[in-house]
């Protein structure tokens, strides 16, 4: 006789998604399955580096159930969850009663001897970029959890489950694209290159994506971000690890902010700000962890129609107007003179003569003033 499409199994799978969706609604749903299939169940997310995340089990529930994991062993004496989170096939259950024979004997020895005796099931239900999540099942000897009429449910419930996380984690990632690009949002001008904890370049500005091109400030080859600069990339290593040591849990700590003047290879100069940035509050969005925003300024490039301009509003020559513009762009007068083949005597003469004509009183007020009437062009 077949069940009728609002029996309990059926409407456990169905409420599996929400489940996954809203970990905090998780417990309930691992007390249906345990009743339904006659244990206790377990689900652990790890990050791609291999750790416990807390999302669905927290660390204390978690604590003994991953020691037994680690302590159990496969055919090859490789510890089990070493394999569910390297090489074990998606959505299959693996028996855990066969290997207990192989368990370690200190945890035989210890205080969780009940725990050891249990059987059960082990799954990886899904796998992305960001790691793997593993359904765990522990039943006493002699309950339902394991018998052959299970297993067809146990197969469903495990393919729902991958299915339900899949579609949670495709939800969260495009969540944490926008709140990434929300982070991004929040510098004021320059341009910006938003990175993890991992070192991951994970936004940038239009601007930022061209500075990354510029091999002279940015290494990207092994995929996480190098400043070139050693003593800036020592600054971002701080705020990193800032970074890393947050409590997700809790309040975001105070916004860290480092600052260095660096000369290019070509002579200009330019300015990195590196920040801490933290989730934007307001957005139907789990505790994350923090970035770290790098922002690059440079000086502007200086328009040509500011040496005209010099020329029609102060008077200028054209001489000394050309003078006045490679001045501001070079930042030095030999350079200036080697490159408009003058002598330092002729030189010195424009270069009074600028700044009669302008009224700027030295080398610095001349930029700024070439800086103010670029802005107009």
């Amino acid at each position: 006789m077949t069940q009728p499409e609002d029996a309990p199994p059926d409407a456990l799978i169905d409420s599996l998604y929400a489940a996954v969706n809203a970990p905090a609604t998780w417990p309930d749903a691992a007390a249906r399955i345990g009743e339904e299939l006659g244990g206790t169940a377990f689900l652990f997310e790890f990050s791609a580096s291999g750790r416990h995340t807390g999302r669905y089990c927290s660390p204390e529930q978690a604590l003994v159930p991953l020691q037994l994991l680690v302590a159990l062993k496969t055919g090859s004496g490789r510890s089990m969850l070493g394999f569910m989170l390297n090489e074990a096939e998606l959505q299959t259950p693996y028996c855990k009663q066969a290997l207990t024979s192989q368990i370690d004997d200190l945890l035989w020895a210890g205080p969780h001897n009940d725990l050891v005796q249990t059987h059960g099931l082990l799954a990886a239900v899904r796998e992305s970029g960001d790691g793997r999540d593993i359904f765990m099942l522990l039943s006493t000897p002699g309950s339902p959890g394991l018998a052959a009429a299970n297993i067809p449910f146990t197969r469903r419930l495990l393919r729902a489950l991958g299915q339900a996380l899949e579609l949670s984690g495709q939800r969260r990632s495009h969540m944490l694209d926008l709140q990434r690009q929300r982070m991004l949002t929040r510098h004021d001008g320059g341009n910006a290159i938003l990175i993890d904890e991992m070192r991951r370049v994970v936004a940038t500005t239009p601007g930022g994506i061209e500075a990354l091109a510029a091999a002279d400030l940015f290494d990207t080859r092994s995929g996480r971000l190098q400043i070139v600069p050693k003593d800036v990339d020592e600054l971002l290593d701080e705020l990193l690890e800032d970074v890393r040591q947050h409590d997700r849990s809790g309040a975001p700590p105070a916004i860290q902010i480092r600052d260095s003047l660096h000369s290019r290879t070509d002579g200009t100069l330019c300015r990195f700000v590196l920040r801490t940035v933290w989730p934007v509050p307001g957005l139907d969005l789990e505790p994350s962890d923090g970035h770290v925003l790098v922002i690059l300024r440079e000086a502007p490039a200086i328009s040509r129609e500011a040496r005209d301009a010099l020329q029609s509003v102060f008077g200028l020559s054209k001489s000394e107007a050309r003078l006045a513009y490679y001045l501001a762009m070079t930042g030095s007068l030999s350079e200036t003179l080697e490159t408009l083949c003058i002598t330092r005597n002729t030189g010195k003469t424009h270069l009074r003569r600028i700044f009669e004509k302008t009224g700027a009183g030295s080398q610095a007020e001349l930029y700024q003033l070439m800086f103010r009437i670029s802005a107009l062009y």
